[in-house]
C-alpha cells in the first residue's frame, strides 16, 4: 500500500512539473513577443509621429473617445501629416498612410491583407473564406471567385429584384406623414438583405432572411467587442457571442443541406461531407434555372472539383491544389465572407439618395439621363433593362463614385509587409533633421486609411464638396497606380472586395426606380429634428448617426 502510494505522489508531481513547465514556456514566448513587439514599437515611433500611447491599451482610449477607428484616423493625419503611427494593445505599433504617392512607392498594391485586422471576425467567418487564405491558396481562390461573379446570369435576376425594389419604394410614396418622408437608411437596410438573399440564395424566403438577421445581430455584436481587450469567459457578452455564432452556422447549414444533396452530397456536419454514389445528380444547368445565385454556383463549383479530384485518382503526384473549394466548409466560409462584404452596403444607397437631395441641380441630371435611357412613356421599361445597360449610365455612376468617396463604405483595411521595404516619410516642420524614410520589416502593418485619403485637400480639390463631373475630368489621368490608391472604398489591389461591381449594379438599379418615379428632397437638413447629418463610424462603417431623413414625392 505504501509502495503505491509512494508510486502515485510520484506520478502527481510529475504531472505538476510538466504543466508548469508547459505553463513557463507559454509564458516565456509570450514574454519574448511582448519584448520584440515593445522594440520594433521604439523603432517606429522614434522616427513616425503619432498621439501618445499607454503600454498596455495603446491608443484604444483614444479611439473609442473619437467614436471609432475611423474618425480617430481622420484626426490622426490631420494632427500629423501622411505617416503617422498609432498603437494596439501591448505595442502593437500601426504605421497608417494616406498619401496614394508614397503608397504607390513602397508597392501598396501588391501587398497581401493582414488578417490580424479581422481576427475579431474569425469565429462568425470561417477561416476556410477567401479573407482568411494567404500567398497562394488566396490568389487561386480569388480566380474562382472572379470568374463565378463573371459567369452569374445577373440579367435573370433583375425582373425578382426590381419586383422587391418597386414594392419598398411604393410604400415611401405612399407614406401620409410630411408628404412621404421617409429615415432612408432603416427602410433600405431590410431591402438589401432581401436583394441580397436573392443573389446569394436565389431567393428571400424565410429561412435566408432568418439568417441574414441573425448574421446582422452577430456582426453587430463583434463590432462592439472589437474595441473591448478581452471579454471575460462565460460573461454575458462571450455567452451571447457563442449563442449567435452558433445560430448563424445552424441556420446556413440548414439551407445548404438540400442544395447540397442535389449534387450528390450529404452531411451530418460540415468536414465530413462524402459523395453519394446512387443519387440523381442536379442538373448542370441548374444554377441558370434558378437564377445564378452564388450558393449554387459554388456548389457547382464544389461538384466539378469532386469530379476532377476522381479523375486524378490513381495519378502520382497529383493533388488538390490550395486555394480550390473542395469541400462544404469552402462554400459555407465563402458565404459568410460574402453576407459579411455586402452587409452594410445599404449605405452606398442611402448616402447617394442624401447627396442627390442636398444637389437637386445634380438629382435632375441623374433624373434625365435614366428617363432618356431606360424609360418609356415616363416608366421604366423592362425590355430596356440590362446589367450592361446600368453600367452604361455613366453621370449616375459618378454619383455613386463621388458619394463613396466622400462617405466610403469601409473606410480602412490593413496591408502587411512581406520583405525589407523602404518608405518615404515626408518632412516635418517642427524637425527639420528628421529622416528621410524608415525601413519597414516582415510583418510590419500597414494601415490604408481609405476615409482619409478620399479626403485629403493634397489630393482633392475642394474634397468635401459633392461633384460627381469631377470623375469626367479624372478618366484623363486613370491607370496609374498613384491614380488608382487615391480612390479605393473598395479596397485594392488582389485584396479588393469582390463584390463590389454587383453593390454599383443594385444601387444603380434602385437609384432609377427611385428617380423615374419621385423627386426626391431633404426634410430640414435632412439628419434627426431637422438638423444636419452627424456623420461618424457604426457597425466599421461611416454613416449618418441618427439616420437621414428624405422625402419623397410623386412626379406626376
Amino acid at each position: 500500500m505504501t509502495w503505491v502510494s509512494l508510486q502515485m505522489n510520484q506520478g502527481g508531481r510529475g504531472v505538476l512539473t510538466a504543466v508548469g513547465v508547459g505553463f513557463g514556456l507559454v509564458a516565456g514566448v509570450s514574454l519574448y513577443s511582448i519584448w520584440k513587439r515593445y522594440r520594433r514599437h521604439c523603432a517606429i515611433s522614434r522616427l513616425v509621429p503619432g498621439f501618445e500611447a499607454s503600454a498596455l491599451g495603446g491608443n484604444m482610449s483614444q479611439i473609442m473617445k473619437a467614436g471609432g477607428l475611423l474618425p480617430f484616423l481622420v484626426e490622426l493625419h490631420e494632427s500629423f501629416g501622411s505617416v503617422a503611427m498609432f498603437s494596439g494593445p501591448l505595442f502593437s505599433a500601426q504605421v497608417s498612410i494616406n498619401d496614394p504617392l508614397i503608397l504607390s512607392e513602397m508597392g501598396a498594391l501588391r501587398l497581401d491583407k493582414d488578417v490580424n485586422g479581422l481576427n475579431f471576425l474569425k469565429g462568425l467567418l470561417g477561416p476556410r473564406g477567401v479573407g482568411y487564405l494567404g500567398g497562394a491558396a488566396a490568389k487561386r481562390r480569388r480566380g474562382i471567385l472572379m470568374r463565378i461573379f463573371e459567369e452569374q446570369p445577373i440579367d435573370d435576376l433583375l425582373p425578382l429584384l426590381l419586383e422587391a425594389i418597386e414594392r419598398k419604394v411604393k410604400e415611401w410614396g405612399g407614406r401620409e406623414r410630411g408628404n412621404g418622408d421617409v429615415e432612408v437608411q432603416s427602410e433600405i437596410q431590410p431591402l438589401w438583405m432581401e436583394l441580397n438573399a436573392f443573389n446569394v440564395f436565389g431567393s428571400a424566403d424565410v429561412s435566408t432572411m432568418a439568417l441574414s438577421r441573425k448574421f446582422q445581430q452577430a456582426l453587430q455584436l463583434l463590432m462592439v467587442l472589437r474595441y473591448k481587450p478581452f471579454v471575460l469567459p462565460f460573461s454575458s457578452e462571450w455567452r451571447k457571442k457563442r449563442r449567435l455564432l452558433r445560430e448563424v452556422h445552424e441556420e446556413l447549414r440548414q439551407i445548404m443541406e438540400p442544395e447540397s444533396s442535389k449534387r450528390g452530397f450529404i452531411s451530418s456536419s460540415f468536414g465530413k461531407e462524402r459523395e453519394m454514389t446512387n443519387s440523381v445528380k442536379a442538373p448542370a444547368n441548374e444554377w441558370k434555372a434558378r437564377g445564378g445565385d452564388l450558393l449554387g454556383m459554388l456548389l457547382n463549383e464544389l461538384q466539378e472539383s469532386k469530379r476532377k479530384e476522381n479523375g486524378r485518382k490513381g495519378a502520382k503526384g497529383k493533388g488538390n491544389e490550395p486555394g480550390g473549394i473542395q469541400c462544404l466548409e469552402d462554400v459555407r466560409d465563402e458565404v459568410l465572407t460574402f453576407l459579411f462584404g455586402t452587409f452594410d452596403n445599404y449605405v452606398i444607397v442611402s448616402n447617394v439618395l442624401y447627396y442627390l437631395a442636398a444637389n437637386p441641380e445634380c438629382q435632375s441630371r441623374a433624373r434625365e439621363e435614366v428617363k432618356s435611357r431606360l424609360c418609356k412613356d415616363g416608366k421604366l421599361d423592362d425590355t430596356k433593362l440590362s446589367v450592361e445597360a446600368l453600367r452604361q449610365l455613366t453621370y449616375i455612376r459618378n454619383c455613386i463614385r463621388e458619394s463613396l468617396r466622400i462617405t466610403p463604405v469601409g473606410g480602412v483595411t490593413w496591408r502587411l509587409v512581406s520583405q525589407r521595404t523602404t518608405l518615404r516619410l515626408p518632412p516635418l516642420s517642427s524637425s527639420p533633421d528628421h529622416p528621410a524614410s524608415l525601413e519597414l520589416l516582415p510583418g510590419d502593418s500597414v494601415v490604408i486609411p481609405m476615409i482619409s485619403i478620399h479626403r485629403n485637400p493634397a489630393v482633392w480639390d475642394r474634397p468635401f464638396e459633392f461633384l460627381p463631373d469631377r470623375w469626367e475630368e479624372r478618366r484623363k489621368t486613370e491607370g496609374s497606380a498613384s491614380s488608382i490608391l487615391s480612390f479605393i472604398p473598395f479596397g485594392l489591389g488582389m485584396r479588393a472586395c469582390l463584390g463590389q461591381r454587383f453593390a454599383q449594379d443594385l444601387t444603380t438599379l434602385i437609384l432609377c426606380v427611385v428617380l423615374s418615379q419621385f423627386s426626391v428632397k431633404l426634410v430640414g437638413e435632412g439628419g434627426p429634428h431637422g438638423e444636419a447629418p452627424q456623420w461618424g463610424e457604426q457597425n466599421f462603417t461611416y454613416m449618418a448617426r441618427g439616420g437621414l431623413f428624405l422625402s419623397f414625392q410623386h412626379l406626376n
